[in-house]
C-alpha cells in the first residue's frame, strides 16, 4: 500500500477536521519522503551525509527512526524555519520549509467561513506574544489588545446593534440589526488591536501607528502558523464614537484592526496580487 493510500485511509477512518488531516499528511509524508518529495525537507538534515540519506530510504524510514524534534517541527512549526540538530549526522542547519514560503503563500480567510475550534488559552498567549514582538521606536508600546471570546462576542454584538441606530444615516432594518448582533460570532475569537499614540510625541505619530499595524500582521502570522485562519478588518464600528466608549478607548487611541481568528472551513483561492514592476523603482542619483 502506498503512502497516499495510507493517508486517505487514516483520514476516512478518523473523520477529522481539515487541520488534523494536514497533520496526518505531515506524519505520513515525513515517514515516506520519497513519495512526497516537495512536502518537507525531512527527515534528514539536508547535509547529504551517508547516514542521513540512508534514513530517507523507504526501507529504513519510520516514525521511530525519525528524530522527535524533527517530527515536532513537521507537526507544529512547518511554516517557520527552525534550527535543529540532526540525530544521525549531528549537523546543525536551518530547516528550509521556510518562512519565505509561508509569507509568499499566506492569505486572509473570510470570517463567515471560520469555524471552531479557536485558539486555546496557551495559543492565545503565544499569538499575543508574537504580536507584541514588533519594531517599537523608544519602547513606547503604542498598542494594546482586547480579546473577545465565548459569550463576550454576542454581548458585544448587542452593543453594536444598540449603537448603530444612533449613528447611521438611515434607520437600520431588523435584518441589519441581527447582522450586527451576530457579527463577532462569525469566528471563535476576535482580537482588537488598539493603536495608542504616546503624548507628548517622543516618536512621530506615523511610526507609532505603523508599529500597531505591525502588531496586527504579526498577530495574523502567529495564528496562521498555529493552523488558524485570520481576517484583519475594521468595518464601521472601528470608527464609531459610540463603540469607542464601549471599548473604553482613551485620547490618542484608535482601533487599528479587529482580527478574526478561527479554523478555516474551506480553502479559498488566491486573489490577484500587485504588479511589482508597477510599484517598484530603484533610485539613482
Amino acid at each position: 500500500m502506498d503512502a497516499l493510500s495510507i493517508a486517505n485511509k487514516l483520514v476516512a477512518a478518523a473523520h477529522v477536521r481539515r487541520r488534523i488531516q494536514g497533520e496526518i499528511f505531515c506524519i505520513v509524508s515525513a515517514a515516506f519522503p520519497e513519495a512526497f518529495p516537495d512536502a518537507f525537507n525531512l527527515p534528514h538534515c539536508g547535509a547529504k551525509s551517508a547516514k542521513c540519506l540512508t534514513v530517507n530510504k523507504r526501507s529504513n524510514a519510520s516514525l521511530v527512526d525519525m528524530p522527535r524534534r524533527l517530527l515536532t517541527f513537521a507537526l507544529y512549526n512547518r511554516a517557520f524555519a527552525t534550527k535543529l540538530q540532526c540525530k544521525h549526522c549531528r549537523n546543525d542547519q536551518i530547516m528550509t520549509a521556510t518562512v519565505l514560503d509561508f509569507l509568499l503563500s499566506r492569505r486572509s480567510s473570510k470570517p463567515a467561513l471560520m469555524a471552531e475550534p479557536g485558539p486555546s488559552p496557551e495559543q492565545v498567549r503565544q499569538i499575543l506574544t508574537a504580536a507584541a514582538r514588533v519594531p517599537d521606536h523608544k519602547k513606547l508600546v503604542p498598542w494594546r489588545f482586547i480579546v473577545f471570546e465565548g459569550a463576550s462576542r454576542a454581548a458585544f454584538g448587542e452593543k453594536l446593534a444598540a449603537v448603530l441606530p444612533t449613528e447611521d444615516a438611515e434607520t437600520p432594518s431588523e435584518v441589519r440589526l441581527q447582522t450586527e448582533r451576530e457579527r463577532f460570532t462569525r469566528a471563535p475569537m476576535v482580537i482588537a488591536v488598539v493603536s495608542r499614540v504616546a503624548q507628548p510625541e517622543k516618536v512621530p505619530e506615523i511610526e507609532q501607528m505603523l508599529s500597531a499595524g505591525a502588531a496586527c500582521m504579526n498577530l495574523c502570522h502567529a495564528a496562521n502558523a498555529l493552523g488558524f485562519g485570520t481576517s484583519w478588518i475594521t468595518e464601521w464600528y472601528a470608527f464609531s464614537t459610540g463603540i469607542r466608549d464601549v471599548l473604553g478607548l482613551r485620547d490618542g487611541e484608535a482601533v487599528a484592526g479587529f482580527i478574526y481568528i478561527g479554523t478555516a472551513a474551506e480553502t479559498q483561492p488566491d486573489r490577484d496580487r500587485p504588479d511589482l514592476d508597477a510599484i517598484t523603482e530603484y533610485w539613482q542619483p
